[in-house]
């Protein structure tokens, strides 16, 4: 479904994501800029693969039958062998399997770094970062902490004692634990309902630890740019 070159598009951002990852310590800025241009042509190679479909399913009648074809392809249904769920011990064993050490089952020969010796101090937070970084924050994406039309509508009034928070995690060097306990939803991609391997984790993040994130990039970008 979706075009070759922008497949390719995607794997050099990631391939160049992954050898900045491999360097981060010596070019920690590096590895922040390159997550963040691989998150736009990721994002930006979505909207253009929502547009295709789109202009598919605007050619076609409810009575055609390439209508039908389509939306099996798009549920995985044309696919599947079995509409059954797998149990929630399957998936929580597949889970644990692919998020212990970041590796995707299509992500053949990637393997993590275990070089953690970066220091968070060595990263500047910036107000204006913050405040840009809670303006954009969607209120409609699922809330984990604070509501994110919360912090969105008061940026201007939060963003001072938010940026006064995120230096001070930097500077002691020490991340809020609850910030890293995230929300795993199983979606299912395509094929057999009861294949766990056909399921891939959504997270969702606490709020704050977002923004701390979206910060730190904007820093890295602007760097960079």
């Amino acid at each position: 479904m979706v075009e070759p070159s922008v497949q390719n598009i995607c794997k050099i951002a990631f391939k160049y994501k992954m050898k900045a990852f491999k360097s981060r310590g010596e070019f920690p800025l590096r590895y922040v800029t390159a997550t963040s241009r691989a998150k736009q042509i990721q994002q930006k190679a979505f909207k253009a693969y929502n547009v295709k479909i789109k202009n598919r399913l605007d050619a076609m009648s409810n009575a055609d039958r390439n209508f039908w074809s389509l939306i099996k392809e798009l549920t995985g249904l044309s696919n599947a062998q079995s509409r059954s769920t797998p149990s929630p011990e399957a998936l929580a064993d597949h889970f644990a399997t692919k998020m212990s050490n970041g590796k995707d089952q299509d992500d053949d020969g990637f393997t993590p770094n275990s070089d953690h010796s970066i220091p968070l101090s060595s990263f500047r937070v910036r107000r204006k970062d913050v405040l840009k970084s809670l303006k954009n924050l969607d209120p409609n994406k699922s809330a984990n902490g604070f509501g994110p039309r919360f912090l969105k509508e008061c940026a201007v009034v939060l963003a001072p004692s938010v940026t006064t928070l995120f230096r001070f995690i930097v500077k002691k060097s020490s991340y809020v634990s609850k910030w890293k306990i995230q929300r795993v939803t199983p979606v299912h991609k395509r094929g057999s309902k009861s294949d766990p391997s056909k399921y891939r984790p959504v997270t969702v993040v606490d709020n704050l630890s977002a923004v701390f994130e979206a910060s730190i990039q904007e820093m890295g970008s602007s760097a960079y740019s």
